[in-house]
């Protein structure tokens, strides 16, 4: 069956997965930074940078000309990756500037019950939590919001930030490698400030609030870039045109070493029997008709491409 390998995030960990596996078929990337290291990885094989469609607006969304800034978080409350508890140093900046703002976040994760223990209204911003919500419920939440910040340490292509800017929504994000320069420019449709620096995120909000027009231009820009490039529909076509791409391809038999559990049988939609040779004849035939040339059992041989590993041997 073929395979496809799909890199959603810009970090080691991933690069390590897709070259632990390398017997995919075709490849995807989400923004051009992935492109530079998932490419000549791929070869001949086809390969495309496919970004996350998401729905947009049909008009960008008309913010309030007054009242607090509506700043919100969406997405995993987590601090690998997310850096989630940098929204504290960013809402202190927020009410040391004076910024009358609300601080919205939305969503779940491990670190929840310490962020609501470390975050809370302070001075000048409301922070407010929502807790897990359904897709629904967050497409119609962004047309009520100014501004999505992320304070993240890497990225593919944030599906909050494409989310947020086809609903005319400013982005606020740091600046990682991955997405945000394939989509943001820095003040003319968003703001981006350094990894592990929220507090000039906050500075560049603060200048926002005060500033409710240009606040308006940028959202307007952000709406226009992701409304005329991205779409559920296009992302479904490209899809579509890789597979068949893949498809098309003579595919390849390659060697392989297959470990089996007798106690899995059931992964085997199989019968109980009694007899463990039974079971073994059964998942020899098996691996058989899948292809394997020369199954072994309890351990490799010299010329075998399949292993049986009796339950209690390994």
């Amino acid at each position: 069956m073929p395979s496809v390998a799909i890199a959603h995030t810009d970090c080691e960990y991933y690069r390590q997965i897709i070259g632990a596996y390398p017997d995919w078929d075709g490849a995807v990337s989400v923004s051009a930074s992935i492109d530079d290291w998932l490419r000549p990885l791929s070869g001949p094989r086809p390969f495309d940078r496919i970004t996350y469609g998401v729905p947009a607006s049909h008009t960008p969304r008309i913010g309030q000309r007054d009242g607090p800034i509506r700043i919100a978080y969406v997405g995993r409350i987590v601090q690998a990756q997310k850096r989630v508890t940098d929204l504290v140093s960013f809402a202190h900046m927020l009410a040391a500037e004076g910024v009358e703002a609300e601080l919205h976040i939305v969503g779940d994760g491990p670190e929840a019950p310490a962020l609501r223990k470390q975050l809370r209204s302070i001075g000048s911003v409301r922070v407010v939590y929502h807790g897990p919500q359904s897709p629904e419920w967050v497409q119609s939440f962004w047309p009520t919001i100014d501004i999505a910040v992320l304070v993240s340490e890497y990225e593919g292509a944030s599906i909050t930030m494409l989310e947020a800017m086809g609903q005319g929504v400013v982005p606020a994000v740091t600046r990682v490698s991955s997405g945000v320069g394939d989509w943001i420019r820095d003040g003319v449709n968003g703001v981006t400030a350094p990894v592990g620096e929220p507090q000039q995120l906050a500075l560049r909000i603060a200048e926002l609030a005060e500033d409710r027009e240009r606040l308006q231009l940028l959202g307007h820009a952000a709406w226009r870039r992701v409304s005329n490039g991205l779409s559920i529909q296009t992302m479904a076509e490209q899809y579509a045109r890789l597979f068949d791409r893949v498809l098309a391809r003579k595919p390849a038999t390659r060697p392989s070493l297959a470990g089996v559990r007798i106690g899995s049988w059931h992964a085997w939609s199989k019968l109980i029997t009694e007899d463990s040779r039974d079971e073994i004849a059964w998942l020899r035939a098996r691996l058989t008709e899948a292809g394997y040339k020369s199954v072994s059992v309890g351990k490799p041989d010299k010329q075998c491409d399949a292993v049986i590993i009796p339950q209690g041997e390994i």
